[in-house]
């Protein structure tokens, strides 16, 4: 469901290895993206032009994590 409020954008991410699946709360869109630097970077790039109005939420994994936090 996407968010009624244009106040914020979360951002939810389920890391895996290879892949990370992303829900955009503004537009109630699910992504699955290739756990890479430079795949994560494309795509939030187009969801995130401006990453001061955006919440970026995962879990620790074991260090999988690491590419989408850099």
């Amino acid at each position: 469901m996407a968010n009624q409020s244009n106040d914020l954008r979360v951002l939810g991410c389920d890391v895996g290895k290879d892949s990370i699946i992303l829900f955009d709360t503004l537009s109630g869109r699910t992504r699955c993206l290739d756990n890479t630097p430079k795949a994560l970077r494309r795509a939030l790039a187009e969801v995130m032009p401006d990453p001061a109005g955006a919440l970026l939420v995962c879990e620790a994994t074991g260090g999988h994590e690491a590419a989408l936090l850099a």
